[in-house]
């Protein structure tokens, strides 16, 4: 199973939304988000929610992937 970063990768890649335009509709620099994609960073829960909304998806599956991941990494 792909982390949450992976994800959200391709969904946004399906969507056709660049890199550069989804971190400046999420306003997080585009690096940050780069590491997310390739799970170097983490996520929060705040832009789970986020990313949920701006690409019209249902939070739950990635919630509870990145609660999963959360407690793994913990």
């Amino acid at each position: 199973m792909p982390n949450v970063g992976l994800r959200l990768r391709e969904i946004r890649v399906k969507a056709g939304i660049s890199l550069r335009n989804a971190a400046k509709l999420a306003d997080i620099d585009i690096a940050i988000l780069s590491k997310m994609e390739r799970g170097e960073r983490r996520f929060n829960k705040e832009l789970i929610i986020k990313f949920s909304e701006l690409y019209n998806i249902n939070p739950n599956e990635l919630m509870i992937q990145y609660l999963g991941e959360k407690v793994l990494y913990s």
